[in-house]
């Protein structure tokens, strides 16, 4: 197990972090073993791809302790120190990120050491710095809850009442906590509740007998933002409410609600964090998403849909604190929706653009990926072929997407026989997949069988009833491609009335 924690985090990392890892490893403090930094050196070596190092061999046993009679408990014992190592150097890169947990350490560690002045130093420090923030996200309001809470509690200790207007301060910081702490619940509850509500929708199951639709339902959100939106960061607070009301009523006809939210995430766009906005965003884009299954034939939530990912694009909101690259999963959602909605010459300069933003480990296979598709729009069967081909299988996590492309490209080039062929070998790639979910597993083997029946349907001795498979074809619901396979069994009808 340590080896599969070891390497695969270490396939992750960027140049920069094998650079920090190995410094980490070399700094005494931290490590007093040399032989974890020879066994490092040899992994690294192996980099992007330290997952295909051996790591519990002979050979890796012989170059690290210099010695020909292997021992596999020392070995394994070594690769555990090294893990153990692995995840320290996360949590203390992590920790660098996480200011309010730094901080809540800190000042627990100077209370200990009974060290009041700087204590109150550090807090007035803090609390002055977050106050004076332009751009904020959902978490500040729960660093100014610690900081208050920090705060209330030195002064409980080592703030004697003896006057009214001693009390006034201790419970200013005492309301000031429960304000702040009010304000991240309600902002985190609507999250959770609207996370909650998609899946339900999603899986079929009553989402209102749940316990947090009882929750929210009962807790009067709005009567208790009037409560306290007399604070300098309300605004946020009022977006999130924006939020809930949009989600609330997304299976409505109405699109008023998305408005509003929209134009409010617009306007106080300045005075939100990056990742804030991105949040916002996201949300926007997902509830186009849903309106655009809802509503196929209206093009409004298809255009706006763009848009967005337009906005998402030129403000570079994929760029956040654990990537510094263009998501592939963002790349493949925005070529595929700039396709289906016909935006070929829009995705080809996207293509060329944005292709650069992603991880240069996945950037080829991506260009490759894209070009294929819109090739095929651009009914250029021979170069999205040759595009597919060029594809690295091993290391390609969209593979379902074009093994589904590549049979519709033979079915189009009248390549019958390499159908059929990667036809069984996509049929047997789907069985002995363990990880695609069955439900997803049905969609490819429904789209496996009728092209199949079609193949069939170009023999003139078939024995299938034409018009019977078509009809089911149009009744089903768990298919990928249906749309083309539609228009092909139409042609092949046309083809056939023709013929009679």
């Amino acid at each position: 197990m340590s080896q599969t924690i070891l390497t695969s985090v270490l396939d992750t990392f960027t140049k920069d972090e094998i650079r920090d890892f190995n410094n980490f490893i070399s700094s005494p403090y931290f490590n007093k073993n040399p032989k974890i930094c020879f066994l490092f050196s040899l992994i690294s070596k192996k980099y992007p791809n330290c997952s295909d190092f051996d790591i519990y061999c002979r050979k890796t046993y012989q170059k690290v302790y210099k010695s020909k009679n292997y021992n596999d408990s020392t070995l394994r014992s070594l690769v555990h120190r090294t893990t153990k190592l692995l995840e320290e150097f996360l949590i203390i890169e992590n920790l660098g990120n996480r200011e309010i947990d730094k901080l809540d350490i800190l000042l627990n560690d100077l209370n200990r050491r009974n060290l009041k002045n700087a204590y109150n130093k550090v807090i007035t420090e803090n609390i002055n710095k977050l106050k004076g923030k332009s751009n904020i996200n959902y978490n500040f309001f729960y660093s100014m809850f610690k900081i208050e809470v920090n705060n209330y509690n030195n002064l409980k200790i080592n703030d004697k009442i003896i006057k009214k207007n001693n009390i006034k301060k201790h419970l200013n910081s005492l309301n000031n906590a429960n304000v702040y702490l009010t304000m991240y619940y309600i902002m985190d509850t609507i999250n959770n509740y609207i996370r909650y509500m998609l899946n339900c929708k999603k899986y079929n199951i009553n989402f209102c007998t749940s316990k947090i639709a009882k929750l929210v339902e009962s807790l009067n959100i709005k009567e208790i933002y009037e409560i306290i939106k007399e604070t300098k960061f309300d605004y946020i607070v009022e977006l999130y409410i924006n939020l809930l009301d949009t989600y609330v009523n997304i299976y409505k006809e109405t699109n008023k609600y998305y408005m509003i939210y929209k134009n409010n995430v617009e306007l106080y766009a300045k005075q939100l964090s990056k990742d804030e906005i991105r949040f916002h965003y996201s949300n926007l884009i997902n509830y186009c998403n849903i309106k655009e299954n809802q509503c196929p034939a209206d093009d409004t939530h298809k255009l706006e849909l763009l848009f967005l990912y337009e906005v998402m694009l030129k403000k570079r909101l994929y760029i956040y604190d654990r990537t510094k690259y263009l998501p592939v999963s963002l790349f493949r959602a925005i070529l595929f929706h700039s396709l289906r909605i016909g935006k070929s010459s829009w995705t080809y300069e996207f293509i060329s653009n944005y292709v650069k933003e992603i991880d240069p480990k996945q950037r080829v296979n991506m260009y490759n990926f894209g070009m294929a598709f819109y090739y095929n729009t651009e009914m250029e069967f021979e170069k999205a072929l040759d595009c597919l081909n060029r594809i690295e299988q091993n290391y390609f996590i969209f593979k379902y997407d074009a093994k589904c492309l590549k049979a519709t490209l033979y079915y189009s080039l009248g390549y019958i026989e390499n159908l059929i062929d990667h036809l069984h070998t996509y049929k047997e790639f789907l069985r002995n997949d363990e990880l695609l979910s069955e439900d997803l597993k049905k969609y490819h083997k429904s789209f496996i069988f009728y092209l199949g029946k079609l193949i069939l349907l170009n023999s003139d001795n078939s024995k299938d009833d034409f018009g019977y498979m078509f009809n089911k074809l149009q009744k089903t619901e768990i298919i990928l491609q249906k749309e083309w396979l539609i228009k092909k069994f139409t042609e092949k009808m046309k083809y056939k009335t023709v013929a009679i």
